[in-house]
């Protein structure tokens, strides 16, 4: 029998696929698991739905909440049935809920794990913010200068410190970044220290079609262009198998 903890739940496949909801208990029906779910917060949700348990998963990750929270944004302004869209909004209330907590949770938690240096272009913010989410849930400790520089501190000498620090450099290659001369730099600075002393890991992930530099082309990237969460499993088991 499969076992999940009680909480927030996404379906992942099934007519509620992408959904996420609140697994309330579990029953038994002509001999299948089903988990009583909630889409919404169950003190204010007036029924459940009975979800095969093997369609539910404890493991949300950030990208998945905040593809849910448009998802959810849109259908409200598109429906019109009152009580769809009352439905709706509970669900949207439960998400943004979940999403606030996770946010504040993986800035605060203390951990102890793989240090890892995520090298992007500041147009590339928003993706670098959601994979920096993501592997501190999963149990990592990712350096992000937009949340490990504070005011008044030296932003060239702090970087560098991140790096030296990390066990792995993590590369966004896009557009922006493969143009930027200070991305670029770091790049090349980095890839000089792991020749040399072979401490740094170097780990490229593709986020979108460009022209990756020479000097990378030879390494294997994580492709993250079609598949979010596919891209995120990759990125962990890579960091796993070369740790």
């Amino acid at each position: 029998m499969n076992h999940l903890e009680f909480g927030p739940v996404i379906c992942t496949k099934g007519p509620y696929k992408g959904k996420i909801g609140y697994l309330d208990d579990e029953d038994i029906c002509e001999g299948n698991q089903f988990g009583i779910v909630y889409f919404g917060n169950p003190s204010f949700c007036s029924s459940f739905h009975l979800v095969p348990i093997t369609y539910l998963s404890n493991e949300i990750t950030m990208y998945e909440i905040i593809q849910r929270k448009e998802t959810l944004q849109q259908q409200i302004l598109n429906e019109k049935d009152e009580k769809k869209k009352i439905y709706l909004l509970l669900e949207s209330e439960f998400v943004n809920t979940l999403f606030y907590e996770r946010h504040i949770q993986t800035h605060t938690m203390s951990q102890k794990g793989i240090k890892l240096f995520i090298s992007y272009s500041s147009k590339d913010k928003g993706f670098a913010n959601l994979l920096y989410s993501d592997l501190k849930e999963a149990g990592c400790i990712p350096w992000l200068d937009e949340w490990d520089i504070v005011g008044g501190q030296s932003i060239p000498e702090e970087i560098e410190k991140g790096i030296n620090n990390s066990d792995f450099l993590l590369i966004l290659l896009s557009n922006n970044s493969v143009k930027s001369n200070w991305v670029r730099a770091e790049w090349e600075s980095t890839i000089w220290d792991e020749n040399q002393n072979k401490e740094i890991r170097i780990i490229p992930i593709l986020i979108e079609e460009c022209e990756i530099p020479r000097f990378i082309k030879h390494r294997k990237y994580i492709d993250f262009r079609k598949d979010y969460i596919t891209g995120f499993r990759d990125l962990l088991y890579s960091i796993d198998r070369l740790k």
